[in-house]
């Protein structure tokens, strides 16, 4: 048992299409160029401290609500576990774009010093690539467009990205379940 559920009916190319569309025409990208190892600009979604309601309550982000609610849904079922922990929630989404040659080369946990509340992550893919997520002790996930994957903030699920072998752009929708 890996905790790391995959689902591949999260999104239709279709709803991937538009989400792209409109992030690019409503929202700015954020470089960051402290951190390049990361490889990707982004804007933020959901903030830490804003509602998921309000930030998804716009009909065209409305698909994003229902892919992270039925990812987290299925995790709880899937996993029962988790459903005693104390209350958490989705404290945060963010739309990554890579641009052909660039992924997060590091390998990392969501869980640090400075992120003490996380309990897990999980990541939708916007588009088809050739790439992957690269887990350290677990099987890889390819990137598809529509499919997501959620797994534990820990430093049991050690992650990194992987360089689309095609040299497409890549788009991701990142995020955390937190302690509330």
């Amino acid at each position: 048992m890996n905790f790391i559920l995959k689902d591949d009916t999260l999104l239709t190319k279709e709803e991937c299409d538009n989400i792209i569309q409109w992030v690019f025409v409503n929202k700015k990208f954020i470089i960051d160029n402290k951190n390049r190892h990361t490889g990707y600009e982004h804007c933020e979604l959901m903030d830490i401290g804003d509602s998921f309601g309000e930030s998804f309550s716009n009909i065209s982000l409305q698909p994003i609500s229902r892919a992270i609610t039925k990812l987290v849904n299925s995790y709880l079922k899937e996993y029962p576990e988790t459903n005693p922990l104390d209350a958490w929630n989705v404290e945060y989404v963010r739309f990554k774009w890579w641009k052909p040659g660039n992924y997060y080369s590091l390998w990392h946990s969501e869980h640090t010093k400075i992120t003490p509340y996380r309990v897990l992550s999980f990541l939708i893919y916007l588009s088809d690539n050739e790439a992957e997520t690269e887990f350290k002790r677990y099987d890889n996930v390819a990137t598809k467009a529509g499919c997501g994957i959620i797994f534990p903030a820990y430093f049991t699920h050690h992650h990194r990205g992987s360089p689309c072998r095609k040299g497409l752009d890549r788009y991701v929708l990142s995020g955390y379940c937190s302690f509330v």
